[in-house]
């Protein structure tokens, strides 16, 4: 099963193929560039390893917290090409994957998660990153494999025939 997932929600946007839950490839789309780049990306992933959108079984999308304008964009990209490809799509968080509960939004902002699912935004000291590690894209692939199991009914009508 091939995914592609999508996320431009904050500072380390990303497209990226799985096959199941293990990562394949991915191509970065920087914030503040997610309209002009998001396309190239995709078209560059896709053409490196002789895919078409139709090779896909399912869309994924990060759904944030982050950046409204850059998750709008990563939100509605992938469900126009979901809609268009009569694929299923899958929303996931920006926390999964990620070390330790916070998203960095922006050179000085974050979205932190709290004790029963709040998430509260705030500043943070950007010089004070170090213990910051790398997302963890087989999490995420896991994550999206995991909610394609648990909901392949409600993925097999979610773009019915017109």
């Amino acid at each position: 099963m091939l995914i592609l997932a999508i996320d431009t929600s904050g500072n380390d946007g990303y497209v990226a193929l799985f096959k199941g839950e293990a990562l394949i490839d991915s191509k970065s789309v920087p914030p503040q560039t997610q309209t002009c780049l998001l396309l190239e990306r995709l078209d560059l992933l896709l053409r490196d390893h002789s895919l078409s959108l139709d090779d896909f079984s399912i869309f994924a999308v990060c759904t944030g917290p982050g950046s409204f304008t850059g998750t709008r964009i990563g939100v509605m990209t992938a469900k126009t090409l979901a809609y268009a490809k009569k694929k299923p799509i899958i929303g996931y968080s920006a926390f999964i994957g990620r070390n330790k509960p916070f998203v960095p939004i922006g050179k000085s902002k974050g979205a932190f998660l709290k004790q029963g699912g709040q998430i509260e935004y705030s500043s943070f000291d950007p010089t004070q990153k170090s213990d910051e590690m790398p997302l963890d894209m087989s999490a995420i692939g896991s994550y999206i494999l995991e909610m394609a199991g648990e909901n392949e009914e409600k993925l097999e009508i979610a773009y019915p025939e017109i």
